[in-house]
């Protein structure tokens, strides 16, 4: 076995002696049944014909380290990072996101300059969000939204590891929301690195869209 080969069978055996101590929660089962779900050309071809879908399009230049630039899902990256989100164009100008809003003003897509694309619906109180790697055909990232009387109240992703050996794991990160007086006023933020690590939670209290870091823990 080469050299790669026994780094990626050290990690797969250092998943499979940690199952017992972290496990996935429901939230990153989901995720992980959506990958399965959706990573092949079948169901990249179907979604593909939400493109039938759009009524009007935007632009948007900067943001690229960013899910969908300007119009990125988390509010804490909203509130924290604004200014690196991007900016509007107009169409005719050089620009990073291509986005894609159906009769009803929702976003159903959203694709970043040719390297990856999304595709976004809803399912109940859910909206789902699975994004492509435009050559490959392969999911990269998927995303659900879950609402509450038309309140966001969580935001959970899994995106596909940066290197080739985290390539075979997911990095989790989500965001949770907490109201008062009708209005926003905490954001717990959750990290995990793989299927079977910690989660590092953070949480923020939200004023006038100011956030004060309040304190961290980890669960399993």
């Amino acid at each position: 076995m080469n050299m790669t080969g026994n780094f990626i069978q050290k990690i797969f055996y250092r998943s499979e002696n940690m199952r017992n101590i972290y496990e996935m929660n429901e939230s990153e089962k989901l995720l992980l049944d959506l990958v399965n779900k959706y990573n092949n050309i079948e169901q990249y071809r179907e979604l593909s014909l939400i493109k039938e879908d759009i009524f009007r399009s935007e632009y948007s230049k900067g943001g690229e380290i960013y899910l969908r630039g300007i119009y990125c899902p988390f509010i804490y990256r909203q509130i924290q990072d604004n200014k690196k989100l991007g900016k509007s164009v107009s169409s005719k100008a050089k620009y990073s996101y291509e986005y894609g809003f159906d009769l009803y003003n929702d976003l159903i897509y959203s694709a970043y300059s040719d390297e990856r694309e999304e595709f976004i619906f809803g399912e109940n109180n859910s909206r789902i969000g699975i994004e492509y790697h435009n050559f490959y055909k392969t999911v990269e990232r998927v995303t659900v939204c879950d609402y509450k009387d038309g309140r966001l109240m969580s935001v959970n992703s899994a995106a596909a590891g940066f290197n080739a050996a985290e390539r075979f794991a997911l990095l989790f990160y989500g965001e949770k929301y907490s109201y008062e007086n009708d209005r926003l006023a905490f954001i717990e933020t959750i990290n995990k690195r793989g299927c079977y690590y910690k989660r590092y939670h953070r949480n923020y209290s939200v004023n006038e869209d100011k956030l004060t870091y309040i304190g961290e823990w980890t669960t399993n």
